[in-house]
Order: structure tokens, then C-alpha cells, then sequence
């Protein structure tokens, strides 16, 4: 997946020999796509900001590629040059070899924390090259039983999700629509708790703008949800507040960046998220907001990852992650096998926070997560892991 240098840049792009102050006068004459059998090239060309007539920039190039290579609709991506039908032109050749449209996700973990010991299976079919235009849609669930102890989480969720990354065939524009199920309830040994069980539906609509920002507005609907919380509030042991929570509807600003090479493993960039959002229904409206970070460096043979509030899913993309609130993740890579296009272990500590005691603490988790991810051939993206944590004020 190598990118073309300067030197081969201006090579190709005039005869007899060119000099490096000359790349500022090289433009674009056109934009072609080689290998894409089922794949439109106004999908592939979507994603570079670059366009016949415009001047040739390198760096959005090499972005370019960062920004195809990251997706998981081709195995590789080459962006190269080839000398123009005039002086100072060049045409952009962006060529890939296709993944199957057909991909699929698996996750398998053990997770004892605070006491509480329960098993988290979840799974993934999606079809990612809808209508030959990088449209996905996807089937998901996910199942958290408990096993032994106390804290309490149960969960069991299904969502049909369809992404589309061109709204209206726009360069800039996507679109996500999501119908869930959710059924979740959380108790911990302080007493306490949480009740959800309804339909969710979630409608996004967002905007890329620069190299790799982007904004999303979202509108949530919970039509007939039963949801009922109790919990400690910080202030004092007698400010237990009991609530039926009547949010039928919310809506959602994201600020997002994502310059990661790869969604599932990423060896350069980071990903960033920063969310704020207000649920209404009977009631006086709840205020949210959450900020999520992962950044990655690549350490001679092994990488090291630094996340705050889990994994980001960037734009119209997600994943199944279990995380604790602050981590610090060391990794290797596997080599390729039978079977197994590519891998990597890796070992997790980390921090988290689970709300207040009834003595007005705050509970704090401390613990690690180990696990290994696999790409296969047959079964595509498979995540096992387990992950431990103890509250250190017990």
C-alpha cells in the first residue's frame, strides 16, 4: 500500500526531467479506479478531495489512501500517478483489490467485575457494498449474561443498522438509521440500579469537512420504553433518587475525528469523539455527553494504544468493544496462517468509575483485559478476551 513519492511524482509528470518547484504548478488531469469489479468509482473517488483541474497536493494523497485503507470493502489500496496528455498533468490512479461484500463479526469474552462474574457473546452479519456503492447493512446482537456474584448486568440487545457514507450521492454527507431492542438491567452491591427494556430507534445524519473531522446530528425515538432507575446521587447517604424515566425522544450533537489507518487494528492515527445530548419525555429533559479517544503508535513490533471511554466508532462505522473507562493496551501482531489473514494479542490495564456509594465515595474499578483479535477467512473479525477489575476502596 505504498504511496508514490515526490520524486516519482514530478518524474512522471514532465518530460525531459522536472524540478521539485515545479510541483506546485502539477494539477490533476483525472481521477481513475482500476480494480473495483463491484464497486462504483464514485464511491472510491468519494473519499479523495481531489478532482480533474485541481492542483495535485501529496499530502491529500497519501490521506486519500489512509481514508480507503481504513475501510473494510478492499484488502488493498495503491494510489499512484501516471504522467498526464500535457506538461505539468497527472492522472491519479487509485487501485484496489476488493474484499467480499459479505463480512461478519464475532465477539466471545468472560468478565468479572466488581465481584460480579458474567459472559458477554455478541455477533455480526452486515452486507458493506450495497448497490455497489459502499452502503452497508447489517444484523447485530449482542448477549451479557450473568454467571456468579454480585454487581448484576444483564443485557440483551438486537439492532438492524443501514449506513449509508454518500447521502444523495454527495462527497461530504452520510446517514445512518438504526432499529434497536434493548432489554438491560444493572444492580451493584450499593444498591444502585437501573431497568431498560423497549424499542429504540436512532436516526443520524452527518457532514465530513477538512482531512478527517466530522459533525453528526442524531434524533433518538423510544416509543412505549419502560425504563426505571434508582441510584445514590453525589451529595449525601440520603439522596437516593428512585425514577421512572418517561424519554420518548433526544437528540444528539458529535464532533468526530478518525485518522486511523484501520478500524480493528490500528497501527497510526487516533479517533476521537465528543458528544452532548438531551433526552425529553413527561419530565424536565436529562442532560448526556460522553468523550471517547483511542491513539495508537506503532513501537518496532509492537504497538501501544491509549483509550479514554472505550473505542470510537468513527462516522458510519461501529464495533463491539468491553472497556474500562481509562486504558493503557500493549499488543503485538500475529503472523499470517492458515485461516487467519492477520491478528494481534494484546494485555489492557486500566481504570473505571461506577457511580457513588451510599457513603457518598465514589466507586472506582481497577483491572486488566487480555485478549486476541483475529481476522479468518471464515468466520471474518473474531474478538476473544477476558477482563477483571476490583474496587480498591473494598
Amino acid at each position: 500500500m505504498k504511496l508514490s513519492t515526490l520524486t516519482l511524482l514530478l518524474a512522471v509528470a514532465a518530460a525531459g526531467g522536472a524540478h521539485a518547484s515545479e510541483e506546485s504548478n502539477l494539477r490533476v488531469q483525472n481521477v481513475e479506479c482500476r480494480g473495483n469489479h463491484s464497486t462504483s468509482c464514485d464511491f472510491i473517488r468519494s473519499h479523495l478531495n481531489l478532482s480533474a483541474g485541481m492542483p495535485l497536493s501529496e499530502v491529500e494523497l497519501r490521506n486519500a489512501q489512509l481514508r480507503l485503507s481504513s475501510l473494510r470493502n478492499f484488502e488493498a489500496v495503491d494510489v499512484r500517478l501516471e504522467k498526464g496528455a500535457q506538461r505539468n498533468a497527472v492522472v491519479v490512479v487509485i487501485e484496489v483489490t476488493e474484499a467480499s461484500p459479505i463480512t461478519t463479526e464475532s465477539l466471545v469474552g468472560l468478565s468479572s467485575r466488581l465481584d460480579a462474574t458474567r459472559s458477554v457473546i455478541a455477533g455480526r452479519v452486515a452486507h458493506q457494498n450495497l448497490f455497489g456503492a459502499g452502503k452497508t447493512l447489517d444484523l447485530a446482537a449482542v448477549a451479557a449474561t450473568p454467571l456468579a456474584g454480585e454487581p448484576y448486568d444483564e443485557q440483551y440487545q438486537v439492532h438492524l443498522r443501514y449506513a449509508d457514507p454518500n447521502l444523495f450521492g454527495s462527497d461530504s454527507y452520510f446517514a445512518v438509521a438504526r432499529a434497536s431492542w434493548i432489554n438491560a438491567s444493572r444492580r451493584d452491591i450499593y444498591g444502585n440500579f437501573s431497568d431498560f427494556e423497549g424499542a429504540e430507534i436512532d436516526l443520524r445524519v452527518g457532514r465530513r469537512f477538512g482531512d478527517f473531522s466530522y459533525f453528526t446530528l442524531s434524533a433518538t425515538f423510544r416509543p412505549n420504553a419502560q425504563w426505571v432507575t434508582g441510584e445514590w446521587d453525589f451529595g449525601g447517604p440520603t439522596d437516593f433518587d428512585v425514577t421512572v424515566r418517561d424519554r420518548q425522544h433526544g437528540y444528539g450533537l458529535i464532533y468526530g475525528w478518525n485518522s486511523e489507518d484501520d478500524l480493528y487494528f490500528p497501527t497510526q492515527g487516533f479517533s476521537f469523539h465528543i458528544g452532548a445530548g438531551w433526552d425529553f419525555g413527561s419530565g424536565s429533559p436529562a442532560n448526556r455527553s460522553h468523550v471517547q479517544f483511542r491513539r495508537t503508535w506503532q513501537l518496532d513490533d509492537s504497538l501501544l494504544t491509549v483509550k479514554l471511554g472505550g473505542s470510537p466508532s468513527p462516522e458510519y462505522r461501529t464495533s463491539f468493544d468491553e472497556s474500562q473507562l481509562l486504558s493503557i493496551s500493549y499488543g503485538r501482531s500475529l503472523q499470517a496462517s492458515e485461516g487467519v489473514k492477520r491478528g494481534r494479542w494484546y494485555i489492557e490495564p486500566g481504570v473505571g468509575t461506577a457511580g457513588y456509594t451510599s457513603g457518598d465515595e465514589r466507586i472506582y474499578e481497577v483491572g486488566v483485559k487480555a485478549g486476541v483479535r483475529l481476522d479468518t477467512t471464515a468466520f471474518g473479525i473474531v474478538d476473544l478476551y477476558l477482563i477483571a477489575t476490583q474496587d480498591p476502596q473494598r
